[in-house]
């Protein structure tokens, strides 16, 4: 039935997202942990940055003062790394990721897989994870 096919094509797109942001992960940490904590970080920082322009930023939970503050970021902080690495299609909703930046967060993903590669080969490849692997 159509919705068996709209069903399988989500939990597809949904492993297809999950396995690219790992390798991507993967790839960044055989060249330096640095590279992840860089990749992570600016992701994340992009987001929050987003949402605080927009006004965006504080969660619809009735708190106030700090504790909204911290109820709120790690409100966005969850939701936006489950969003990146499953792509969960209900997070487009305007009061969690919101559907532009959950399209641009899609295609970032999408071309973060490459551009981890071409570091990684920019760094020696092969030879640089055989080195420091022989200095640890």
């Amino acid at each position: 039935s159509k919705r068996t096919a709209v069903f399988v094509s989500m939990v597809i797109f949904s492993s297809g997202m999950l396995i690219i942001r790992c390798m991507t992960i993967m790839i960044l940490g055989l060249v330096a942990k640095s590279w992840v904590v860089a990749y992570v970080s600016l992701d994340l920082g992009l987001y929050l940055l987003i949402k605080v322009c927009r006004g965006d930023f504080w969660y619809w939970l009735p708190l106030d003062g700090i504790a909204g503050f911290f109820a709120s970021l790690m409100s966005r902080f969850l939701t936006k790394i489950v969003t990146d690495f499953t792509s969960i299609i209900q997070f487009r909703h305007p009061q969690e990721v919101g559907g532009a930046y959950w399209s641009f967060s899609t295609v970032l993903t999408m071309v973060s897989l490459p551009c981890a590669i071409m570091i990684y080969k920019g760094n020696g490849g092969k030879h640089y994870v055989a080195e420091e692997t022989a200095r640890a």
